[in-house]
């Protein structure tokens, strides 16, 4: 647990967009853990990937100090940690090559090529295969006429 601060008070936060300022103390069971993993266990759901990318801009401090997101805590040890404010997710459609097996009115079957991210994510806000179906989608109901598409034969 720890108190939340402004993040505008530090210089190192200006640009970031606004979020929260946390202040906490490392506990016994996370004694020896990497400051990104104790953050990560500390404040879930936010993810060890994104507590060091915050360590590598400078925005988890140790006892005072920035540190690196390798850095050991030991128990007891003061941590404070600027999070970046949320971004706000906008879905727009976009045409993606999409090799699509099946579909009717129910469901789609697709081959899903490997490096195709998914949904939206940090590092991923577009090009993923949530707005490549919506824009399918979206062809499809606005085309007249449109049926579903048949098995692709590529």
């Amino acid at each position: 647990a720890g108190s939340v601060g402004d993040a505008g008070s530090d210089p190192r936060c200006e640009g970031e967009g606004g979020g929260d300022t946390l202040e906490l103390s490392v506990p016994d069971s996370l004694d020896g853990s990497r400051v990104d993993a104790a953050l990560a266990a500390l404040l879930p759901p936010l993810s060890r990937s994104y507590f060091g990318g915050l360590a590598a801009d400078g925005l988890v401090l140790v006892g005072g100090g920035r540190v690196k997101k390798a850095a050991r805590v030991r128990a007891g040890d003061s941590l404070k940690v600027w999070l970046r404010a949320e971004r706000e997710l906008s879905l727009v459609p976009e045409p993606l090559p999409l090799e699509v097996l099946l579909e009717d009115e129910h469901v789609v079957v697709l081959n899903k090529q490997a490096g195709l991210v998914v949904h939206p994510a940090p590092g991923h806000w577009s090009g993923t295969l949530v707005h490549g179906l919506l824009h399918r989608m979206l062809l499809q109901r606005t085309a007249p006429g449109s049926a579903p598409a048949s098995p692709s034969s590529d």
